[in-house]
């Protein structure tokens, strides 16, 4: 092994010695201060319109979390409850609830009484659970001919002839269904808003995440199952990592969880005995983002609904992995392999390697490796997991001579694995995800169009992150693009020209050699040229920020990072609607727990131009918080240019604490998807936001 020019060996002691004693770290990215006092209550449905004499039924929401609330109405009658019952003249009442010191307004509609009414006018029902509508004839109960809609796309659920509505599993774009009641020439309609709730989550979920514990860098991979009631089912599995052994094969004996109505979820896990929380915010039914939410470890991940009948492993597949050698240098692999059988021959397989710098087997830019080999095979099935080995001659910089890479995987579907070091030799994790088939790849292997990408690492200043958008002619050049990074807090540069160059395609696996350069110069080694291994994934997006176009090893000595890359699609937009929020802290060890990388999760309301609300959990070690979104004091831009590029201000009160200000740039991929890099001296972490409805 060679220790290389990122060599953090001392610090890794220091971090070591540390053992597991919690440091409360300050949330940081400025302000202090005293706490603003949010009094906003959300109602729901919101926005409503009911007959005279109607009825809707209003709940009121705290961050996202239903509360008990005393309600007052402007006209007619309201309960205890929230039921409403609409005057019989007039065109508005003002509805108000409050909970403790908490209020919030709505202004109801009123609309001319009709023949045909549907009991109740409006509601906020939670997704997955069974709720029955009556119709009204002039004030009599009759029979209808019932239909539900979405007006936005998606899937509006069910509903049977008798009423009988069942809601979908997750929320369709802008929460809203419309339920509709016919008899004779007479209709009726409900506006229905669709929220999370426990029923969301169920059946088998892979999860995986990666951040800091005692130790300096910690990783966990597994499956559990939910049972749609707010219980995780005893049977699950985990494998975790950290720089002082492994933990293979814990079993997870059971856990609770619960989903808010604005999709972020506390997960209590019972892992070997030991309570382990999670904190989630869905985007649908079956993915989700995810960080460690408890003070004995941070971590930042995904967790993904487990396809039971694709447990395979069929490739080829493309794959990074990052994370530390046994030195304590930052280390970060990725290649492509095929599969079958039980075997990974070595035909057209191929990894690249960096080592601290160390790069495949030279320093700098040398050729890949073409000698990757090795094997795999299930251990659990009903876990989706498994065993894989790697074997390859470069492997010889970070590993003992003649020793094998070992990984515990865990099935997503057979497009996706989840992967987790288990032999002690190194600390890495990653993905490996379906890869391009065949052979005889052409330039166009990477196609005309840009090229959104997030890259996490370390450098010589400490823990790194970039994100940006190259553009591709299809025809073998880089054409040009914007690059932001973030180096230690020092320097960050939060908005480069990347510069045309030229890439090259290896045609017996795809590999595509990829220059980004920020001077007229594509020379490489060079500071001011970054050089990239990338792998082309057979996985379309854009429905999933789990399912990417291409995943990336940098192979200079510049940084020891990786990432991935995902093809953007139409015409760059600012994000609208409501979204789930991570950010992930970077770098593999630190001098101090209090150095560690911060993990957090959130979900905003988006406009385009404004941040309309928000609610956020953090992880520092040794310290979780949470709290609201201040809009006054957060911002959101347009997008700028050609390339999708755009800037976010997140003002976040943390009750006994202050302000914490995130200062980021995201990234256009999609209308549902936007990479994120922050761009605070004191935080490096990049993430992504993802539409949930």
């Amino acid at each position: 092994m060679r220790p290389g020019r990122f060599s953090r060996g001392p610090a890794i002691a220091a971090a070591l010695a540390l053992g597991l004693i919690g440091v409360l770290s300050g949330c940081g990215g400025g302000g202090g201060g005293k706490t603003p006092t949010v009094t906003d209550l959300a109602i729901l449905p919101g926005t409503a319109s009911v007959p005279q004499g109607g009825t809707a039924q209003f709940s009121a929401y705290l961050n996202g979390v239903a509360v008990t609330a005393s309600w007052q109405a402007s006209g007619g009658t309201i309960t205890g409850t929230g039921l409403f019952t609409a005057p019989t003249s007039g065109s508005s009442v003002l509805l108000t609830a409050t909970s403790g010191s908490n209020t919030g307004t709505l202004t109801v509609n009123i609309v001319a009484a009709q023949p045909l009414t549907i009991s109740p006018a409006a509601i906020a029902l939670p997704a997955g659970q069974n709720f029955t509508f009556s119709a009204l004839l002039n004030g009599q109960g009759v029979t209808a001919t019932w239909s539900v809609t979405s007006p936005n796309g998606g899937n509006p659920g069910t509903i049977d002839p008798s009423g009988n509505y069942t809601p979908p599993l997750f929320p369709p774009p802008g929460q809203a269904v419309t339920v509709t009641a016919t008899n004779g020439g007479n209709t009726g309609t409900s506006n229905v808003v669709i929220i999370y709730s426990n029923s969301s989550l169920s059946q088998s979920y892979a999860f995986a995440y990666t951040g800091d514990d005692g130790s300096g860098f910690f990783t966990v991979a597994g499956s559990f199952t939910a049972d749609g009631d707010g219980n995780i089912e005893s049977g699950g599995l985990e494998d975790a990592e950290d720089l002082g052994g492994v933990n293979s094969q814990v079993p997870i004996s059971g856990g609770t969880y619960t989903v808010g109505a604005d999709g972020r979820t506390q997960i209590n896990l019972s892992v070997n005995g030991t309570s382990v929380i999670l904190e989630a915010a869905l985007t649908t039914n079956t993915h989700g983002l995810l960080i460690r939410y408890d003070n004995a470890a941070t971590g930042s991940g995904t967790l993904d609904q487990q396809n039971t009948a694709d447990f395979t492993v069929t490739g080829p597949y493309v794959f990074s992995l990052s994370g530390a050698d046994l030195n304590f240098d930052p280390l970060t692999f990725g290649g492509k392999f095929t599969s079958g059988g039980g075997t990974i021959p070595n035909t057209n397989a191929i990894v690249d390697v960096n080592d601290a710098g160390y790069v495949n087997g030279g320093n700098g830019p040398t050729e890949p490796d073409t000698s990757l080999s090795g094997g795999y095979a299930f251990t659990n099935l009903a876990n989706g997991r498994g065993t894989i080995y790697l074997n390859a001659t470069n492997f010889g910089s970070f590993l003992p001579s003649g020793t094998e890479v070992q990984f515990a995987y865990y099935v997503v579907d057979h497009t996706h694995l989840h992967l987790v070091e288990i032999d002690g030799n190194a600390f890495t994790s990653g993905d490996a995800y379906s890869g391009l088939t065949g052979t005889g790849f052409p330039v166009s292997t990477l196609p005309k169009g840009n090229n959104t990408f997030s890259l996490g690492g370390t450098s010589t200043q400490g823990a790194y992150s970039a994100a940006g958008v190259f553009s591709s002619d299809g025809n073998g050049d880089v054409q040009g693009g914007v690059f932001a990074n973030n180096s230690g807090g020092n320097p960050i540069n939060k908005s480069l020209t990347i510069n045309k160059c030229v890439f090259t395609v290896d045609p017996p696996t795809g590999r595509i050699d990829l220059s980004l350069a920020f001077t007229s110069s594509c020379t490489t080694p060079a500071t001011n040229v970054d050089e990239f291994a990338v792998y082309q994934t057979a996985v379309s997006i854009p429905t999933s920020i789990s399912t990417p176009s291409a995943v990336m090893v940098e192979i200079d000595n510049n940084f020891v990072a990786s990432g991935l890359s995902y093809a953007q699609q139409q015409t760059p937009v600012a994000p609208t609607g409501s979204f789930a929020f991570n950010l992930t802290g970077q770098g593999v060890f630190h001098n101090t727990a209090g150095s560690y990388q911060q993990d957090a999760l959130a979900q905003l309301s988006l406009s385009g131009t404004a941040v309309n609300s928000g609610n956020f959990n953090i992880n520092n070690y040794g310290s979780v918080q949470g709290g609201p979104v201040l809009t006054g004091q957060s911002s959101l831009s347009s997008t700028s240019g050609s390339y999708g590029q755009g800037t976010m201000k997140l003002s976040v009160s943390i009750p006994g604490t202050g302000t914490a200000v995130y200062n980021l740039n995201y990234y256009y991929v999609d209308p549902t998807t936007y990479l994120l890099i922050d761009l605070d001296s004191n935080r490096i972490a990049n993430g992504e936001i993802e539409d949930q409805f």
